[in-house]
């Protein structure tokens, strides 16, 4: 049998997968069927097959992770057709047991939809079971067993098998969707505690934890380090308040923010200082950056000094860092500071 298709390496049932794999294939070997498909529903759906797949099991059969399907009775000649006379249900049977439905196996064969687009089939369908959660945040879940070859045993006895991995497969499912929302969560809050509400780049808490990823990096990469000083944001505070200050930080900000590449790491480090560390940036980017950076900085109404350095990893960011806030500052020694009168920024 060919390897499972997973849809996404960070769904919810992403690392329970191995056991959801593990009982599934158990069925499949046991009863030598063709294959099964894992589907996450819309929320009380009523078709009795229906939904996103999210894992394939055994032999593809023209499905893959990430189709929307749904079951049907009308065949290929017809597909592009209304069909006047209503549907019988191609299942025999619905037992409703806490959190489960079971739908027994028909002889009917049925074609399966796939994303609107083409019809796969004929198969038959030997049993779908929904595992239905408990909070309405958490989709239901369908798991759907086929074969294209007519059976030799009775639906009852692959029910009976189902059946007993159920509780098993509700638990599994329920448990992973539990730890990813929390996760989640967790991971919000933190998100908000590594951001600076000013700027929205990254505070200092925020760069630490950046770094220590960073650090990870494979060796014999360019990057640069490029240290950032507001000009004259104590003289706003001074003499227009706070109000104007806290947006002329904004304000340098979001132009950091959109001249900058995806990737990059952007922190507020102190009350006026700003640092940018960039990956896979050569000197001469990182000299090109600044001046294009300062370009609009200017036309802009807000003054920063700038400095930058180079290396290749693993060099310490710290060294980096330390060399390029001695340039910034060589800088802004060098250049003329603007007057507080001759910027057009203003808190508006």
């Amino acid at each position: 049998m060919s390897s499972p298709d997973v849809l996404e390496t960070n769904h919810p049932l992403g690392r329970a997968f191995g056991a959801i794999t593990s009982s599934v294939q158990l069925l499949l070997d046991y009863f030598e069927l063709d294959g099964a498909f894992l589907l996450e529903r819309a929320i009380y759906s009523k078709a009795k097959v229906s939904g996103r797949i999210i894992f394939c099991f055994g032999r593809p059969f023209g499905f893959r992770a990430g189709d929307q399907v749904s079951a049907t009775l009308r065949s290929p000649k017809t597909a592009g057709t209304e069909n006047r006379s209503a549907p019988r249900s191609p299942f025999k049977s619905a037992d409703i047991l806490p959190s489960l439905i079971y739908l027994a196996d028909s002889t009917t064969p049925v074609w399966l939809e796939v994303s609107r687009q083409f019809l796969v089939g004929p198969i038959r369908v030997l049993s779908a079971l929904s595992v239905i959660p408990d909070s309405a945040a958490m989709p239901e879940h369908q798991l759907v067993l086929f074969d294209t070859r007519p059976a030799n045993f009775a639906s009852s006895q692959i029910g009976a098998a189902l059946m007993g991995v159920a509780p098993l497969l509700g638990k599994v499912i329920e448990d992973s969707h539990v730890a990813w929302y929390r996760e989640m969560q967790t991971s919000r809050v933190l998100s908000e505690a590594e951001r600076d509400p000013l700027s929205g780049v990254l505070n200092r808490f925020g760069w630490e934890r950046a770094l220590a990823t960073f650090r990870h990096i494979e060796a014999g990469i360019q990057c640069s380090v490029i240290a950032f000083d507001l000009d004259n944001l104590k003289a706003i505070n001074d003499s227009a308040g706070h109000a104007s200050g806290d947006a002329y930080i904004r304000r340098f900000g979001e132009i950091l923010a959109a001249t900058s590449r995806q990737g990059d790491i952007l922190a507020r480090i102190g009350g006026d200082e700003f640092v940018m560390l960039a990956p896979r940036m050569t000197p001469g980017a990182a000299r090109e950056f600044s001046h294009r950076l300062e370009s609009k900085l200017i036309r802009a109404g807000v003054s920063a000094s700038v400095g930058y350095a180079s290396g290749m990893t693993p060099v310490q960011v710290d060294t980096l860092l330390a060399e390029a806030d001695r340039v910034m500052y060589l800088n802004k020694k060098r250049r003329k500071s603007l007057a507080l009168a001759d910027l057009p920024f203003n808190a508006s």
